[in-house]
């Protein structure tokens, strides 16, 4: 069965999204954990969500 190109890029914004609810679910703590500060820039968590929405408008630009 063949599909539209157009799915290929949808494929890809679902995983990107699952990528983003995956990392949230890592624990705070966990993050932190051998941090000098809890200062927010060191949360892995926003600059991973940052990395996905670019992605994401690339994705959507481009379908």
């Amino acid at each position: 069965m063949d599909l539209p190109t157009a799915w290929a890029n949808y494929i890809s914004i679902v995983g990107f999204l699952f990528v983003a609810l995956i990392v949230w679910s890592i624990p705070k703590q966990l993050i932190y954990k051998e941090a000098p500060d809890q200062a927010r820039w060191r949360d892995i968590r926003i600059w991973a969500s940052v990395l996905v929405s670019v992605q994401l408008v690339l994705y959507l630009v481009f379908t």
